[in-house]
């Protein structure tokens, strides 16, 4: 794969400025400006032969830029915006992409997307011929094989072109872009070596963090096994998780904080629920988000929450919040004794009918 010297990124945040020419258009022209992310972002209309867009924006972003005729996409193409001025020189034809001027990011996005262009095309048939009902399912599969091996190409591109413009904001689009299409292996690979920059660039940062909740997202959706972890209670003692969920038949995480109004709205549903089904297995397993030791266990013995109370006092920080991915609260996960996850986010009468049927 080439790379073009000299793109290593100056600046990641900031105003762009996209100043446009179209050739071979009309004043009047309208052109839409959309990010394959977010759909439509702006319309513009051509004057005297130019048009311009501009926003702040934090490190690249990939822009689409499509002319209309008659309410439909007749010519257009990407331009990849980035903090200061981009010249754009758009042209009234379907066949071709935009000339971007003294702008190296673009220089790279075109080297990239060239291949993936190419791949997409000659996918195109195989991709008709999988929808035809007449297949047989040997033609199905031949089909599937050749789309399997284009795909395989296009995820060697994107490591290609990301490992070797691994400083660029060119780079740091393609990652983002690409990266839910990346096996395990080239992500982690384009991850640790896109983690070295300094700054690490936004691109990274997003798809790292979209990564991270997925997985967690994965591993705490119904019917999977819990994830462990140990905290400290009120007396300072780190109690494992496991440990309770091993001892009772069915285990109650509950997310709250002392600041938290729904939280306190909800606990006497909670007290009711502990001193209804403590009897037939129930356990309730407190982890606090606060910040202060004095007003979580203020809180505790106002709302007599008699159950096991656990907290490391860091607030949103709180790690075993950040090994569930609680963003909200309150927030819980009902767990069975084998660590099968059962139920989430259970609420008023809805956790007490849950618990009748689980402890029947």
């Amino acid at each position: 794969m080439l790379a073009i010297a000299g793109t290593a990124f100056c600046q990641t945040a900031g105003r762009f400025d996209i100043k446009g020419t179209l050739m071979g258009g009309a004043d009047g022209d309208t052109i839409i400006i959309a990010s394959p992310k977010s759909g439509p972002v702006d319309t513009v209309v051509v004057r005297k032969g130019t048009f311009s867009f501009a926003g702040e924006i934090d490190g690249a972003e990939l822009f689409f830029i499509i002319g209309t005729k008659g309410g439909r996409p007749a010519y257009g193409s990407s331009v990849v915006a980035e903090p200061g001025v981009i010249n754009v020189r758009l042209y009234n034809d379907p066949d071709r992409e935009a000339d971007v001027v003294g702008n190296m990011t673009n220089s790279l996005w075109r080297l990239f997307s060239t291949r993936e262009n190419e791949l997409m095309t000659e996918a195109q048939p195989y991709v008709r011929e999988m929808k035809r009902p007449t297949l047989s399912p040997q033609q199905r599969k031949t089909c599937q094989s050749v789309l399997d091996s284009l795909t395989t190409l296009r995820m060697k591109n994107v490591v290609d072109f990301v490992s070797d413009n691994s400083k660029t904001l060119a780079a740091d689009v393609v990652f983002e872009l690409y990266s839910p299409m990346l096996n395990e292996q080239d992500f982690g690979t384009l991850s640790a070596l896109l983690s070295k920059n300094s700054p690490q660039l936004p691109g990274y940062r997003r798809a790292v963090a979209r990564a991270e909740q997925e997985a967690i997202a994965h591993r705490t959706e119904i019917g999977r096994k819990f994830t462990d972890f140990e905290c400290a209670d009120k007396d300072g003692k780190m109690v494992k998780l496991s440990d309770i969920v091993k001892a009772n038949k069915v285990t109650l995480l509950d997310f709250w904080a002392s600041w938290c109004g729904p939280c306190r709205m909800e606990m006497p549903t909670v007290k009711r629920a502990y001193e209804a089904f403590k009897a037939k297995g129930l356990e309730v397993v407190g982890v606090s988000l606060d910040n202060k030791k004095e007003a979580w266990l203020g809180a505790v013995k106002t709302l007599g929450m008699g159950w096991i109370q656990l907290s490391d006092l860091k607030g949103w920080q709180c790690e075993p919040a950040q090994t569930y991915g609680v963003h909200s609260i309150p927030s819980c996960i009902l767990i069975a004794q084998d660590g099968t996850i059962l139920a989430k986010d259970l609420r008023g009468e809805q956790l007490i009918m849950t618990l009748m049927k689980v402890l029947k």
